[in-house]
């Protein structure tokens, strides 16, 4: 079965629609990707094999990435590596495009379990490290990446009422 790119659904970072440029730097997953826009994609490209869509989605997303590294991080850091998380990072296929993306960086792309980490405990992790911060009162918000006007501290800690004898 032959693969294909469809230029019909994706041009340069543009995928049917949403430009990579507009999505913001933050993670992102089935909120605004899920199974309503999966549902829409495939019927608008019924004429497509789902491998083509796929390899064309894939594309998108590593093309996103690969953007904002190059747009938000490259021009102001020098990096040597890339460390890839969560469900993504256990697409080969994604990972190579990513790879492929960044080889001009010449940094080296690595998946969390490659430093001995679990992709799958990420966010797990990362609701652990806010735990805590908002434990000290530490703010742990990040208004350059979100817009927020001052840094916050995030959530907070409720305690069961008291039972006084």
């Amino acid at each position: 079965m032959h693969v294909m790119y469809i230029a019909g659904i994706m041009s340069g970072t543009s995928l049917d629609g949403i430009d990579v440029a507009l999505v913001h730097i933050e993670s992102t997953g089935r909120e605004q990707f899920g199974k309503e826009f999966v549902s829409e994609l495939l019927k608008r490209f019924e004429k497509y094999s789902k491998e083509s869509i796929l390899t064309t989605v894939t594309m998108f997303t590593a093309n996103s990435i690969v953007h904002h590294y190059k747009e938000f991080i490259l021009p102001h850091y020098e990096i040597d590596e890339v460390i890839l998380g969560g469900g993504g990072s256990y697409n080969d296929t994604l990972v190579e495009m990513v790879r492929n993306g960044l080889k001009e960086e010449k940094c080296a792309i690595f998946i969390q379990e490659d430093i001995g980490y679990s992709s799958a405990a990420k966010e797990a992790i990362a609701f652990a490290i806010l735990a805590n911060e908002t434990h000290h009162r530490n703010p742990s918000n990040v208004p350059s990446a979100t817009g927020a006007k001052k840094s916050v501290v995030l959530g907070n800690i409720t305690f069961p009422p008291i039972r006084r004898k």
